[in-house]
């Protein structure tokens, strides 16, 4: 997470990829709905920065960025953002992405205190499953629910796979910071990778065939080249 190498949150790749998706299954994506993906990915990063950088047990700062307070070191333009974001959410709905932001710290420590790789997969999976709760379409009062399902179903299986798939790449680099208590041992990669590879498997089979090659560029450049969204100096 020290990596400082950041892509425009304007032109963020996994925005790009739900739309190209989104469209595929049939779904009317539009402006705000593209604009509340950034915004999220955003806060998720910022999130994953607080958690596992400044190993917060709450993230009170992110709170205090989406009620309006601000944070230092944030992008402006990004904070206000965030601002017209929250704005637009119901109050139940921005009680849901509370609660969601607090599940992923709990999750954190869950990690950190594990010496069970069967443990981390399963955290891993429900850490997955709010990352997908936090990015899913409302499916009341549109007028293609059904596709807007079939896209919801596809985020969670994609989501489920790029957590395995990070947590496999990472497991040795996150022992030795100590955000997981799970040794890198031979044996605990290959239950982690057969994991893995069954998720990825489901993951292709509910993926548009025309969408895969944009999934693999993404998968490449967050993974590989370890680039983020520009939104922020989170050093500071």
């Amino acid at each position: 997470m020290s990596d400082n190498t950041y892509v425009n949150a304007e032109g963020s790749g996994s925005a790009r990829l739900f739309r190209a998706v989104g469209e595929s299954f049939g779904v009317d994506i539009g402006d705000r709905e593209r604009q509340d993906w950034r915004v999220l990915l955003g806060a998720l990063y910022v999130a994953d920065h607080l958690i596992d950088d400044r190993r917060e047990s709450e993230l009170s700062p992110l709170v205090k960025l989406l009620e309006g307070d601000g944070l230092p070191g944030i992008d402006t333009e990004f904070q206000e953002a965030c601002w017209d974001f929250m704005a637009n959410q119901t109050p139940e709905r921005r009680q849901e992405i509370y609660k969601n932001f607090g599940q992923m710290a709990e999750f954190a420590s869950q990690l950190r205190a594990t010496e069970s790789i069967h443990e981390l997969i399963r955290i891993r999976l429900q850490d997955a499953g709010v990352f997908a709760d936090l990015l899913s379409l409302p499916t009341t009062d549109t007028i293609d629910p059904t596709e807007r399902d079939d896209f919801n179903d596809w985020l969670l299986s994609f989501s489920r796979t790029g957590y395995l798939v990070n947590s496999l790449h990472d497991l040795g680099d996150d022992y030795q910071t100590g955000e997981t208590s799970v040794k890198p041992t031979p044996k605990a990669r290959l239950v982690l990778a057969r994991s893995a590879l069954r998720e990825t498997i489901i993951g292709i089979n509910k993926t548009p065939l025309r969408t895969i090659g944009s999934l693999t560029m993404v998968a490449f450049r967050y993974e590989v080249l370890g680039r983020k969204p520009y939104i922020a100096h989170l050093e500071h």
